[in-house]
């Protein structure tokens, strides 16, 4: 996705800080969407572009996002899409179902590596990403290119 793509999200809650969950709020402030960013250590906002947060386009906010109150407090349900990308599967599932089934957010995606837990999800109409298929995906098309990476 380019800088210049303008999405038709209007609200996009993300749980974790971490690498992930910067490149993402990043991203999707850049391409116009708000964003709002949840973690449970208040040190890991340290890691968002001060720019984004200084202008009020990422919003960093304190919560715990295995708890119900927590996201509500959050305003969670109000989002069109919550992500979850801690760096822990089972934090992720928990936050996505209770976005989802709870909460109500209409789009959830859930990043898992555990393939047995990703079908599951699914079968809960929620999106369960793994870091490893994205890598493998993006190697076969490579290798499948010639090794152009075009």
């Amino acid at each position: 996705m380019t800088s210049n793509t303008r999405l038709l999200v209007k609200k996009v809650v993300i749980g974790g800080c971490g690498r992930t969950g910067v490149v993402l709020a990043s991203t999707l402030c850049e391409s116009g969407s708000p964003v709002q960013v949840l973690d449970s250590n208040p040190s890991a906002f340290d890691r968002l572009p001060p720019d984004l947060v200084s202008s009020g386009r990422v919003q960093p906010r304190l919560a715990d996002v295995t708890l119900a109150s927590s996201l509500r407090i959050a305003r969670a349900q109000d989002a069109d899409v919550f992500i979850s990308v801690t760096g822990s599967d089972s934090v992720n599932a928990t936050a996505a179902q209770i976005a989802h089934h709870i909460l109500r957010v209409p789009t959830v995606i859930c990043r898992t590596d555990d393939p047995v837990k990703r079908g599951m999800y699914e079968t809960l109409d929620i999106t369960a990403v793994s870091q490893a298929d994205l890598i493998r995906d993006m190697v076969i098309r490579i290798v499948s290119d010639g090794g152009t990476g075009q």
